[in-house]
């Protein structure tokens, strides 16, 4: 398929392109043994993206309408190509090579008006009305989510930081709350997304909006498993900006009040992170540290009085 629309014309492909856009929309549904085959043929969408780029708009525009619904199938299969074929829309249509600190990022409105708006109700419904556990609702919601993230996970996975920043500050509380999801595996798809975007984000401003978000939220939380997420981010957002020492400043304070955490795991948490920390850090840094720091009362020393 990228063979015949290598260095073509897409609008000498039309033909080609409706073939495989038409593929998506006479198949079965996933109980009926159709979701291989929509996943082949969300494949072969994607590989006239590749090939066609920013010259194909027309198409890009029909693969985004054709994947909307798709991201909420209970199929996994589906839900991660119609992520996948997300992903390659936003790469088609962005900007190449190294993006200057003071450049904004959009991505195209045709993405960006439909995802932002699903991803602020996806987290709404989760965090206010979130429905009973074993529920078809429940499971239709955690299938959306699913797909929603399968976007930004592949994305960071294949180095399409520049398309996916936009995007970001409007995800990222959602990958926080799901750390307090009884199904550890569902939460584990957050915490993989979580650990891209602290390793792969290099804009400045972009991580201190994110730093933002998971300050708030460790602070306005009331579970200690979102709090202990939003700890870890800090410490692995310290970590691939070290040399950054302004950021490098604002992670140690945050996991300075960490420390006080009303529950041990979070505290812990902050504990080991912020001993990662402390060799970068400044001398007068560490010196208020230590004067902070209890002091041991020497073997055999009296104990003063009032």
């Amino acid at each position: 398929m990228r063979f015949i629309a290598a260095n073509r014309d897409p609008r000498r492909l039309q033909w080609l392109t409706q073939i495989v856009l038409d593929l998506s929309d006479s198949l079965g549904d996933d109980a009926s043994g159709g979701a291989l085959a929509l996943s082949k043929a969300l494949k072969f969408q994607q590989a006239l993206l590749m090939e066609f780029t920013w010259r194909g708009l027309s198409m890009a525009r029909a693969v985004t309408a054709k994947a909307q619904p798709l991201m909420g199938r209970s199929s996994k299969a589906v839900r991660e190509e119609a992520g996948r074929a997300i992903v390659l829309v936003l790469r088609c249509l962005a900007r190449f090579g190294r993006i200057p600190p003071t450049m904004t990022l959009e991505a195209p409105s045709f993405v960006s008006g439909w995802f932002t708006t699903e991803l602020s109700d996806l987290y709404n419904s989760y965090t206010t009305a979130l429905p009973a556990e074993g529920t078809p609702e429940r499971l239709a919601l955690k299938n959306r989510i699913e797909g929603t993230l399968y976007v930004f996970c592949h994305s960071l996975l294949l180095g399409h930081t520049t398309s996916i920043m936009p995007l970001l500050k409007s995800g990222f509380p959602l990958m926080l709350a799901l750390q307090e999801d009884a199904d550890r595996e569902f939460a584990q798809v957050g915490k993989v997304v979580l650990e891209l975007v602290a390793t792969s984000v290099e804009n400045r401003e972009v991580a201190e909006g994110l730093l933002g978000i998971a300050e708030s939220t460790r602070m306005s939380s009331s579970s200690w498993r979102v709090r202990q997420a939003a700890v870890n981010y800090f410490a692995q957002v310290s970590h691939s900006m070290i040399l950054d020492s302004t950021l490098k400043l604002r992670v140690a304070e945050s996991l300075d009040k960490a420390l006080g955490d009303d529950h041990l795991e979070t505290r812990t948490s902050a504990c080991f992170c912020l001993a990662g920390l402390l060799r970068s850090l400044p001398d007068e840094r560490l010196a208020d540290f230590v004067s902070r720091a209890p002091k041991p009362r020497r073997r055999g020393a009296k104990a003063q009085g009032p």
